[in-house]
């Protein structure tokens, strides 16, 4: 099995032990769902062809019926939240499309994996305690991790979650920006 897919079974089964539903979204998608409902201004260049693969014959509409290629998994959260009634608890993993150069660092489609927790309290102690939890129970031993602000147009506060490489404890010199303590 690839490993990318390998580890989201793992992700996938850790979180599910935790009452987490895994969601899958729809790898097609629209405007409304991945830019309007999720607050990017009709204007911000992730709309743009060059970011976003837009399908041919949608390009004149708008909202719902303008289709795409879904370039992130947040707008799979709208479809879940709409769905379902609160608290929420999944987690959605699955391949993202952008319309980039290929290299190194970068590639036209590659896999995300997102999880939502919505209750009337959950504070960032119990994000970090979970994403600590879910990666030593993956990797079978701790694993170092960091939680650092993030703006997206579509939550507050943002958070992303860093963590130690596994393979060379981070001390890859080309790779030593932002790293882990």
């Amino acid at each position: 099995m690839h490993p990318t897919t390998q580890l989201a079974h793992d992700l996938n089964d850790a979180f599910a032990a935790l009452n987490f539903e895994v969601y899958e979204g729809p790898e097609i998608s629209s405007e409304l769902f991945e830019f309007d409902h999720m607050n990017f201004p009709a204007d911000h260049p992730a709309r743009e062809s060059m970011d976003t693969y837009w399908l041919t014959g949608t390009a004149d509409e708008r909202a719902a019926r303008r289709l795409c290629l879904r370039p992130h998994l947040t707008g799979a959260s709208i479809r879940y939240m709409s769905e379902h009634e609160p608290p929420f608890r999944f987690v959605y993993p699955g391949r993202v499309y952008r319309n980039e150069s290929t290299d190194a660092r970068h590639e036209r489609a590659f896999f995300q994996y997102e999880v939502l927790l919505v209750d009337e309290v959950v504070p960032l102690t119990t994000g970090k305690f979970l994403v600590d939890t879910i990666l030593d129970t993956v990797f079978g031993t701790p694993v170092v991790t960091r939680m650092r602000t993030g703006f997206f147009p579509f939550v507050e506060p943002g958070f992303e979650v860093d963590m130690r490489c596994r393979v060379c404890g981070g001390e890859v010199p080309h790779l030593r920006t932002g790293r882990l303590a």
